[in-house]
């Protein structure tokens, strides 16, 4: 940077900085000499630019969300609208005396800003001597001294600088080897405990509470009377697309996570199939123009022990599973070696790939998953509430699962739907496991257990009078009830009887 400012970066932003104060009013309408810089934020992709007016609450103007929105799929083109529009405002700016400095905010990502500094003359890369140590972000200790005292190798950015030139805007759900591993999505953009608390329920008692939670933010229906919608969960801040935005496609694979989600099995997320569409497809397209694209069909959820596991093996070799609870005590997968998810094909260029599966940073992500159910949903509720207990056991006895159809060509039908549809269906309904003695047997395994009892003991509707229903409410039913139960011997073996 040239001498008459300075770049700092230092976490997520960097600034250029004058060296000189520049006068600005205060409250009171005296003239303070404090240094004061405008803040800069290059719009650099449109899924990030969202969460970003959320935050802010500035919808930011007109013409510029004009032009954003039909180049929203194309993220080069977002990038370079960005880098031109901020490159403009910014040599308004200083052309027009008032400003000496610019503070950017890069969100740890400097190409953009870097290539603004050089658009605007304010880039050199020719510094007076490159130093083996941190300068000092004092410009006079800065300047170049003949000499430095050093006692040993200091790597501060060691790590930084390894990393520099990783792909600047990665597309990666479970990231690559080495660029997404350990990426945490944007924990400052949350919404209020009040809000939370309207959307995830002021007060769950039961599992289906919480399905329904998940099945209103996919189908975008209320999820109470009072016309409540889910707009985001722990696992993502992004508000669901409206149906008129959306595929057809994508539009009924939603409606069908959705009803998956009120029987049990929690889609946090799910990609569609893509043969060879186009890179300037409205939907599906994504890169520069002229090339195609193509994605597998995978599917992230959360199930229980029982569903997850017993199923998966059902889709042959056609279905790649990673299968992971918190503890670590389960990890299944029938795949040792990073699956692409998302591949495409350009003029001159070589197979981009930035979106894979990858084992390590599935589980990398696991022990992120599975946090946010207690820190983000179960701190709603106070320690030692129903509420909260129910948050900790899902966390704790759930799992999460990773699906992947590598069948990709769409003359065929995902076995997806099959699948994931028989895993449902190994949960028990919308009634919780506490109401009867059917949702014992259900829980256990085997939802016709209980009617083969009351055949057998000739009667169908033995199972419905009021006091075998009355059961459920003594002590040694309600210890059979308990999640530690369905582990024994007894119930296993019986789990098979229906």
């Amino acid at each position: 940077v040239d001498g008459r400012a300075r770049v700092h970066h230092h976490a997520s932003c960097s600034s250029i900085r004058p060296t000189s104060s520049a006068s600005c009013p205060t409250a009171g309408g005296s003239a303070s000499t404090a240094p004061s810089s405008p803040g800069v934020l290059p719009v650099q992709g449109y899924q990030s630019l969202r969460p970003h007016r959320q935050a802010v609450q500035a919808d930011g103007p007109d013409s510029m969300l004009r032009v954003i929105e039909p180049i929203r799929d194309n993220d080069e083109a977002i990038r370079n609208y960005g880098i031109a529009q901020c490159t403009q405002m910014c040599q308004e700016l200083l052309q027009s005396g008032q400003v000496h400095g610019i503070h950017f905010y890069t969100l740890n990502r400097d190409a953009a800003t870097i290539r603004i500094l050089k658009n605007i003359g304010l880039w050199r890369e020719d510094l007076p001597r490159p130093l083996p140590w941190q300068p000092s972000a004092n410009y006079e200790r800065w300047r170049p001294r003949p000499c430095d005292p050093c006692s040993g190798p200091r790597r501060p950015t060691s790590y930084v600088h390894r990393t520099r030139h990783w792909d600047d805007y990665p597309h990666g759900r479970w990231g690559s080897e080495c660029a997404e591993i350990g990426e945490l999505r944007d924990y400052y953009f949350r919404a209020s405990k009040q809000e939370r608390l309207r959307m995830w329920g002021s007060e769950p008692t039961s599992e289906p509470d919480i399905w329904r939670v998940f099945a209103s933010h996919l189908s975008g229906k209320p999820v109470s009377p009072d016309g409540v919608r889910v707009t985001r969960l722990p696992w993502g801040d992004e508000e669901p697309l409206p149906s008129s935005s959306e595929s057809n496609e994508a539009a009924e694979a939603r409606q069908r996570l959705a009803g998956l989600s009120e029987r049990g099995l929690l889609a946090t997320n799910h990609l569609l199939r893509v043969n060879g569409a186009s890179s300037d497809h409205p939907v599906h397209g994504w890169g520069g123009s002229g090339g195609f694209v193509y994605q597998r069909e995978p599917t992230w959820s959360f199930s229980c022990p029982a569903a997850g596991c017993q199923r998966c093996s059902h889709g042959g070799g056609r279905v790649s599973f990673h299968i992971a609870d918190r503890s670590g005590n389960v990890n299944l997968a029938n795949f040792s070696e990073p699956i692409a998810l998302t591949w495409g094909v350009f003029p001159a260029s070589e197979v981009a790939q930035p979106t894979v599966c990858d084992g390590a940073a599935f589980l990398a992500w696991r022990d992120e998953a599975f946090a946010l159910w207690t820190e983000e949903w179960g701190r709603l509720y106070e320690e030692g509430s129903p509420s909260r207990r129910l948050i900790e056991s899902v966390a704790e006895t759930y799992l999460l699962v990773a699906l992947v159809d590598n069948d990709f060509t769409e003359d065929t039908v995902s076995v997806l739907w099959d699948l994931t549809d028989q895993v449902a269906r190994r949960r028990p309904t919308a009634r919780t496991r506490w109401s009867s003695l059917e949702s014992l047997f259900t829980w256990a395994g085997s939802p016709g257990l209980l009617t083969w009892l009351a055949h057998l003991a000739g009667s169908p509707g033995l199972a419905h009078l009021g006091w075998l229903t009355g059961l459920t409410h003594l002590g040694w039913l309600t210890w059979a009830c308990s999640p530690g139960l369905a582990h024994c011997w007894g119930l296993t073996w019986a789990g098979h009887l229906g």
